[in-house]
């Protein structure tokens, strides 16, 4: 009997993928003191230049989200908006998973269109080692590198996939050690061969480049969850499907 609901379990779980999901670390935005956003799961986070640049704003299904932006002048920098995960990156010999939901600011006439944006990094330099996700020319992209000029992507390109603007999208970033996928709203967008060159770097950085130095994601970010395996297409979905639920509820 102990086996069959055993069985039971393991049956719902696969068909509720995300109800079942434990991340490392998640963060929503609800308990934040000062420039402390306190965890959910995991080590709490730390808001950098809060203020204009790093702002609590309407959360995708309620409550808070945390909007970072910020300037791509040589005066912006380190004025930019970030959220940072002290001591919390991930080994680049190991799987991992990064999901989150975001608002990616309208982009008048392109005039940001070239900047890069970036959504998500543990990086040495702007070049690896470590890795980057980001958004540039329209287009999401994956990369790591020696920090010289050798490097590797993965992109969803901006011919195939349009990054929304103005409304909530959920990311999701998947690393098997040997590939790279992305996620967007539950669908895969981009996949391909990577293995992450280690850098040094040990805080997960979200929504600016080396943790408010620049590159801002002009974004609010919300349900972040971090994970310390590659979730399977069909986790990414369930995640997705409760997303979609809370927005309704």
């Amino acid at each position: 009997m102990k086996q069959y609901f055993t069985a039971l379990l393991l049956a719902a779980c696969s068909l509720l993928a995300a109800s079942c999901l434990e991340p490392i670390g998640a963060w929503d935005f609800e308990k934040v003191e000062a420039n402390k956003v306190r965890a959910t799961a995991g080590p709490d986070g730390k808001i950098i230049n809060p203020g204009k640049n790093a702002r609590l704003v309407p959360g995708r299904s309620g409550g808070n989200a945390l909007y970072i932006g910020g300037g791509w002048t040589a005066a912006d920098r380190n004025k930019v908006g970030a959220l940072v995960i002290p001591n919390f990156a991930p080994r680049p010999d190991k799987p991992f998973t990064a999901v989150f939901d975001f608002k990616i600011d309208h982009d008048p006439k392109n005039k940001n269109f070239r900047k890069f944006k970036t959504l998500l990094e543990a990086a040495n330099g702007e070049r690896g080692p470590g890795f980057r996700v980001y958004i540039f020319y329209g287009s999401l992209q994956f990369r790591t590198g020696d920090g010289k000029k050798n490097m590797k992507h993965v992109t969803a390109s901006s011919a195939t996939v349009r990054i929304p603007a103005g409304r909530w999208a959920r990311m999701a970033v998947v690393y098997t050690g040997k590939t790279a996928s992305l996620y967007m709203d539950g669908v895969r967008i981009g996949h391909g061969d990577m293995q992450i060159v280690p850098g040094t770097q040990k805080n997960l950085t979200f929504g600016s480049y080396r943790a408010g130095f620049a590159n801002p994601a002009t974004a609010a970010y919300d349900n972040i969850a971090v994970y310390d395996r590659a979730l399977s297409a069909g986790e990414i979905a369930g995640d997705y499907l409760e997303t979609l639920k809370k927005d309704h509820q």
